[in-house]
């Protein structure tokens, strides 16, 4: 560890202590592990450099400290004097332990102000070995506490490039786990050089098959090759900015020269988790519609919750935030009197499919069953829904009617022919008077006029029909 506190609460961090005086506090006892409260001694030497560990059996929540390689506390180091300068205001504190995560964040920053005003970001540095399912653990522990987390990777064990000989093939990158993981999960991957402090961030990567060929000429299959776009893509630390979104507190890296670059992956990833985030809420809408759906069986019985449930997915969109916010009980008693306005209407409808009327029957050709569940309609409509679609739909009545009683007749006659030939010449006359039925019938003929107003014109059209069907004289004296 590269932090302790002494009994005083003084923090000392390792880089900045005098030798002398912390090894004679380490030597009394007066050097303590701030997350365990335990002593820890002061050590300085020409391997690992400055760093506290604690002392032999001491039990702590963090088991790692004593493997930290020189490189590990380097990185640390030089990462927490960058955030100290860039976040004045803030809270940066080093090598800190996460109870919701139960994990120690190299570096954890609380932003006090500004747009990320009481979030947290971690900063990991990471030199060894780390697998990608690792990786994919602690990132997720991070993110289920709503902490941003930062991977700072070494670079010089992690920042490979291909080993070809071919100077363009030098370029391509060379894959290492977690590398390609963490780019694919957080859109960006970060690398610290630590002896020049040169940091590279990936965000974008194109791919090309190469043919290559030895010395002798030879010809090589193609191979593919993984290129960033652009290739200079580093810069100080020092320089080194973010950008920052607070309603999923996710945060980038970038620098002036890839500023664009750095903005449209960002923004990718934005629109990413607004997918997600959306999907995640109707998916749990979805659940909280089914609850008032069984609350309506257990509470109304089968036959009344099937009309609350056509009404719900009729109305969706317009009461989707009742459904989400509303209890079960609040949500009955806005909504249960459209359900039972729509379940007369199905009792109408019942009334009307059992009835011989001829204008029932038209009416139950004619009505839009969406339109008679919209709660507008619902809340508007005052007469029963058989007078208000007779009223609504007497043009078309009149017209249907008008043709059954005056061509009864060609009707008739239409229903007696071979129906394939019949549907073709009413196509050749007008193809919006075919029923466009196996077996259609005298009503089903009768219907499709409803879609004129005037009497003139379906009679023009039946007009033309009989004459479709009435055969040519045969001159006798051409067949002699």
């Amino acid at each position: 560890m590269i932090r302790c506190i002494t009994n005083e609460q003084v923090v000392l961090f390792a880089s900045e202590c005098e030798d002398e005086s912390t090894r004679k506090l380490s030597r009394i006892g007066s050097l303590l592990c701030p997350n365990c409260l335990k002593g820890v001694r002061f050590n300085n030497g020409p391997i690992k450099g400055a760093y506290f560990s604690h002392l032999p059996d001491a039990q702590c929540v963090v088991t790692n400290y004593e493997k930290e390689t020189k490189q590990h506390l380097q990185g640390k180091d030089m990462l927490f004097k960058w955030l100290t300068t860039r976040f004045k205001d803030a809270i940066v504190e080093l090598e800190v332990y996460i109870p919701e995560t139960h994990q120690i964040a190299d570096i954890l920053v609380t932003h006090t102000n500004g747009k990320a005003k009481g979030m947290r970001w971690a900063f990991e540095f990471q030199h060894s070995p780390l697998s990608s399912n690792d990786w994919e653990q602690r990132h997720n522990l991070y993110r289920a506490a709503n902490i941003h987390d930062f991977w700072i990777l070494d670079a010089d064990k992690f920042l490979l490039f291909s080993n070809s000989k071919d100077p363009y093939i030098q370029k391509a990158r060379r894959r290492k786990d977690p590398v390609e993981t963490i780019f694919s999960t957080t859109g960006f991957c970060y690398f610290l050089k630590l002896d020049t402090s040169e940091t590279t961030i990936d965000f974008s990567f194109r791919y090309k098959d190469i043919r290559g060929e030895d010395k002798y000429g030879r010809k090589f299959p193609p191979q593919e090759y993984k290129f960033h776009a652009p290739h200079d893509h580093s810069s100080k630390l020092s320089d080194i900015g973010f950008v920052y979104n607070n309603e999923f507190n996710f945060a980038a890296l970038t620098f002036k020269n890839i500023a664009d670059g750095v903005s449209t992956r960002f923004k990718a990833k934005i629109r990413q988790f607004e997918k997600e985030k959306e999907q995640k809420w109707n998916d749990e809408l979805q659940v909280r519609a089914r609850r008032k759906k069984e609350f309506a069986v257990k509470n109304y019985g089968e036959d009344f919750s099937s009309y609350m449930w056509s009404f719900m997915k009729a109305n969706k969109e317009d009461i989707k935030d009742d459904v989400f916010n509303l209890s079960e009980e609040e949500f009955f008693s806005k909504y249960n009197k459209y359900a039972k306005k729509l379940q007369s209407f199905g009792e109408e409808i019942i009334r009307m499919e059992d009835s011989t009327i001829l204008n029932h029957s038209i009416i139950l050709k004619l009505y839009n069953k969406e339109e008679v569940q919209k709660l507008s309609f619902l809340e508007e409509q005052q007469q029963t829904l058989e007078i208000y679609l007779t009223n609504k739909y007497s043009q078309q009545i009149k017209m249907i009617n008008y043709v059954l009683s005056n061509y009864d007749s060609l009707l008739e006659d239409l229903t007696s022919r071979n129906p394939k030939i019949i549907s073709k010449k009413l196509s050749e006359v007008n193809y919006r008077i075919n029923p466009y039925k196996k077996e259609p019938t005298k009503f089903d003929y009768a219907f499709e006029y409803h879609q004129f107003e005037l009497k003139e014109q379906v009679d023009e059209l039946l007009k033309k029909v009989q004459e479709s069907l009435t055969f040519p004289a045969i001159d006798i004296s051409k067949l002699l």
